[in-house]
C-alpha cells in the first residue's frame, strides 16, 4: 500500500509547520515552534491508539506554545488558510502512515551537513530534513543556526574514584555540587540539572531491584554504556525539552563517572539496610545532598520535589516507605533484555542449599601490605579506627584501600558473592575462594526430616 510520504515524495508534509514558522523571523521564537510541534509528533508515534487524554495534552501544548504563532500567522492568511489546532493536529496525524520509517532506528544520520554530527531521534530528523529540503530554502538558516548551536558531548573515562576519594562523607554527592556551583544565579537551569541527576538515581535503584540486588559487573557497565548513549544524544538533541542553557552546561557532566557512583552509593546503603528500603534511602541521600546544594534557595528545592514526589524525604523524622518509588519515575526500568543478556546468576544460591570453601584459605600477606597511610583513616569493614603510626595495622591492598588484617581475611575467606571484591570501589582484591555444594548424607536428610515432624 502506497504510504504517505510515497503520495507526497517532493512535497513538503509539514505545511502547518511552514506556515507557523513564516510568523516570526526571530530565532529563538522559531526554535520554540519547531519543539512544540515535535512533541505533537512524539504524542502520535509513542501511543499505539491515541486517547481522550492524548488530545488534551496536545491541546495543552497547542495552548501554551503555538497558540500565539497561530495567531500572528492568521492576520497574515486568507480566512480560508487560517493555522487552527485542528489544521496542526491533522497534520501530525498523517505522520502515524510514516510511523514505520520514522522509528525504524533509534536515532538516525541526517542528509543535511549541518544536522550529520549530531545524535537526532529518527522523527526529529524528518522534521528538520523537511524544513530543509523544501519551502525554497526559507528555512535552512534557521535549521543551520539551530544545528549550529547544540552542545556536543564527548566520553570520557569515569571519575568515580575521585568523587569517592574527595567526597567529605558518605552522603556526600561531590557531582552535584560541581554541577551547580557555577549556576548559583540560575535557578532554571540549576532545577534541570537536579532532574537529570533524579534519573541517574532511578536506574542505579532500579537496577539493584532488578537483579536481585547483585549486579554483574557486565550488567553495571551496559547500563552505564546505556546512559552514556542516552544523555549524549540527549544533549545535542535541539529539540529536547531540557532548555539550550541547561544542555550546553551539562555537557561538562561526566556521565559513566556520575552513574558509577550512584550505583556505588547503592550498594554501600545496601550494606546496612534493608532491601525494601533501598528506593527510600537512595531519594533521601539525594535529597540531603541538594539541601545543601540548595541551602540559600530553598523555594526552587521545595518546588522541584513536590513535583517529583519527594516532599516526604525532607521531613527528618519520616518513617521509610518500603519500594518507594516517585510517581514521576516510575516508568523509568532498566531494559529486560539488557538484562538478560548481561545477569549472571548462580542457579545454586537461588535454591536453599549450603556451601563450603575448599582449597587452602586466602592468606593477607600475599595479597595486601602494611601501610602507614591508610586510605581510609578507619577499617571500612568494622569501621574502627586504624592504630597510630608507631605501630601500624592497617593493610592496603591493591586498589589503594586499607583494612585490618582480621577484617580482611575473614571477608576475602567467605564464599558469599563479591566477598573476594573491596566494598568501597568493587575493585577484585583476589580471586573468589572455591566452594561446593555441601551433600548431606541419607540418615542426615532422614533425622532431620523426623525433627521437623516432632
Amino acid at each position: 500500500m502506497e504510504s504517505t510520504i510515497d503520495r507526497h515524495r517532493g512535497e513538503s508534509l509539514l505545511k502547518s509547520l511552514a506556515r507557523l514558522l513564516e510568523t516570526s523571523e526571530n530565532h529563538e521564537t522559531r526554535t520554540a515552534i519547531v519543539q512544540a510541534y515535535s512533541w505533537l509528533v512524539e504524542t502520535i508515534l509513542f501511543n499505539e491508539q491515541l486517547s481522550a487524554r492524548d488530545t488534551v495534552v496536545a491541546k495543552a501544548i497547542w495552548k501554551s506554545s503555538l497558540e500565539l504563532a497561530a495567531s500572528k500567522s492568521n492576520t497574515k492568511l486568507c480566512k480560508s488558510d487560517a493555522i487552527t489546532f485542528q489544521n496542526v493536529w491533522t497534520e501530525v496525524q498523517l505522520l502515524k502512515d510514516c510511523q514505520a520509517r520514522l522509528v525504524s532506528q533509534e536515532q538516525t544520520v541526517s542528509k543535511h551537513t549541518a544536522l550529520q554530527d549530531l545524535r537526532l531521534e529518527s522523527h526529529v530528523n524528518f522534521i528538520l530534513q523537511d524544513l530543509s529540503d523544501h519551502h525554497d530554502g526559507r528555512f535552512d538558516d534557521f535549521v543551520q543556526q539551530l544545528a549550529a548551536e547544540q552542545p556536543r558531548y564527548f566520553d570520557r573515562p569515569s571519575d568515580c574514584d575521585e568523587m569517592l576519594l574527595h567526597r567529605n562523607s558518605e552522603d556526600d554527592f561531590p557531582a552535584l555540587n560541581d554541577l551547580l556551583l557555577p549556576t548559583t544565579f540560575d535557578e532554571g537551569t540549576a532545577v534541570d540539572i537536579m532532574v537529570l541527576l533524579i534519573h541517574h538515581v532511578a536506574y542505579a535503584s532500579t537496577l539493584l531491584q532488578q537483579t536481585n540486588y547483585d549486579p554483574s559487573e557486565e550488567v553495571v557497565r551496559a547500563l552505564v554504556d546505556l546512559r552514556v548513549q542516552g544523555v549524549s544524544s540527549m544533549l545535542s538533541e535541539p529539540l529536547c525539552r531540557m532548555p539550550l542553557r541547561a544542555r550546553q552546561h551539562c555537557v561538562a557532566m561526566n556521565v559513566w563517572g556520575v552513574q558509577e557512583f550512584v550505583i556505588h552509593r547503592a550498594r554501600e546503603i545496601l550494606q546496612h539496610s534493608p532491601t525494601e528500603e533501598l528506593t527510600w534511602r537512595m531519594y533521601k541521600w539525594f535529597v540531603s545532598s541538594a539541601q545543601q546544594a540548595f541551602r540559600d534557595k530553598p523555594g526552587s528545592l521545595a518546588a522541584l520535589l513536590a513535583g517529583y514526589d519527594l516532599v516526604p524525604l525532607l521531613d527528618p523524622n519520616a518513617v521509610p516507605i518500603e519500594h518507594f518509588v516517585p510517581e514521576v519515575t516510575r516508568a523509568m526500568r532498566v531494559p529486560a533484555d539488557l538484562i538478560t543478556t548481561w545477569q549472571h546468576y548462580d542457579s545454586h544460591a537461588l535454591e536453599d542449599v549450603r556451601f563450603e570453601a575448599i582449597g587452602p584459605a586466602v592468606n593477607v600477606r600475599n595479597i595486601a601490605g602494611l601501610t602507614t597511610t591508610p586510605d581510609p583513616t578507619q577499617c571500612a569493614l568494622c569501621l574502627d579506627e586504624f592504630a597510630g603510626t608507631g605501630m601500624p595495622n592497617a593493610y592496603e591492598v591493591n586498589c589503594g584501600h586499607s583494612r585490618h588484617a582480621g577484617c580482611l581475611s575473614t571477608m576475602v575467606n567467605r564464599i558469599e558473592p563479591n566477598s573476594n571484591r573491596c566494598p568501597l570501589c568493587r575493585a577484585d582484591i583476589c580471586e573468589a575462594r572455591e566452594r561446593r555444594r555441601v551433600v548431606e548424607s541419607v540418615l542426615e536428610d532422614v533425622t532431620r526430616g523426623e525433627d521437623d515432624i516432632d
